[in-house]
């Protein structure tokens, strides 16, 4: 249970020096109430850097206002080609995914803490083609100031 305790250490049945030690526990995330929140208006495109927030709640539903859990985010689109993403704890209790998917297509994104899914997991988006890229892209012909050949 989160709070500030008191650690007793004794020997031969007297505190050691410094004993009691003040420690403050504080409520950890609970997968069944964390959260997932995709950005709701604008496509996801291939190519392009994405990104999703976790919010790590706790067993009361409440949002925790510190970071250091450790979530594990994992995108798959069922083939080769897989997503690659990052994540950044904000230090406030939410954590920032960014992520890259190469190929058009269904993902399946997986968040877990512990060994437990948090809410909603599994998720699906689909990632669309993306626009123009002038590093992917190339044009072969003859110029000519009115017109290709």
């Amino acid at each position: 249970m989160a709070g500030e305790y008191d650690i007793n250490v004794t020997l031969g049945g007297k505190h050691i020096q410094g004993s009691p030690f003040r420690t403050n526990i504080r409520a950890g995330p609970s997968a069944a109430h964390c959260t997932l929140k995709f950005p709701e208006d604008k496509p996801i495109l291939v190519g392009r850097p994405e990104q999703f927030v976790i919010e790590a709640r706790a067993a009361d539903g409440s949002p925790l206002k510190e970071g250091g859990d450790v979530f594990r985010v994992t995108l798959d689109s069922g083939g080769a080609d897989k997503a690659t993403s990052t994540q950044k704890d904000n230090g406030d209790g939410t954590y920032t995914e960014t992520f890259v998917c190469p190929v058009h297509g269904t993902y399946t994104v997986e968040v877990t803490i512990g060994d437990e899914h948090i809410k909603g997991s599994p998720f699906t988006f689909v990632a669309k083609k993306g626009l123009l890229s002038s590093d992917k892209s190339s044009a072969e012909g003859k110029f000519n100031p009115f017109f290709f050949t």
